[in-house]
């Protein structure tokens, strides 16, 4: 009889959830094992019983859920709004996330906006927050895919930019 592998779960840095990590990855590797698979549309459905443990990671008020939502749509469409450059073959962001710092709160509390690409190239802060957040990204990436051998030249050099880069 094989055994099963007892798998350690845990939110994403900087992910902010008032349940536990393990008890959620537990519940979402359940649904995945009783139907084959794990979709959005079946974490909803699962997690709309008050008694699942999934059931307090989703707004319920329905007006509160829609305006969340509306928000949600609006980064996207940030997000999608893409730049041509001459310095660049394709398209990339036009429109980047970044905290604004007055100096009187911490950088957690800190409000995000969106500014342009030319103004985050062109501010000293700005660049550097990009250049983190890039590094954080490198990181993940690099976590997700860091077992392929094929890309080890690749992960070294990326991991001198993110030391170089994480705050």
């Amino acid at each position: 009889m094989r055994r099963k592998t007892i798998q350690e779960y845990q939110f994403r840095e900087g992910t902010r959830y008032s349940v536990d990590p393990q008890v959620v990855g537990e519940h979402l590797e359940g649904i995945t094992n009783k139907h084959g698979g794990l979709n959005p549309r079946l974490v909803v459905r699962e997690a709309e019983r008050k008694s699942s443990p999934l059931h307090d990671c989703f707004t319920w008020d329905d007006t509160k859920a829609a305006e969340e939502y509306r928000l949600q749509e609006a980064r996207k469409l940030i997000g999608s709004v893409m730049v041509v450059t001459q310095r660049v073959d394709e398209p990339i962001r036009a429109f980047h996330s970044v905290k604004v710092t007055t100096g009187s709160e911490s950088d957690d509390d800190a409000p995000r906006t969106y500014v342009s690409l030319d103004v985050a190239l062109s501010d000293e802060e700005y660049r550097l927050q990009l250049l983190q957040q890039a590094a954080r990204e490198l990181n993940s990436w690099r976590k997700k895919y860091g077992e392929l051998k094929e890309l080890y030249k690749f992960f070294s050099e990326a991991q001198r930019i993110i030391e170089r880069y994480s705050a």
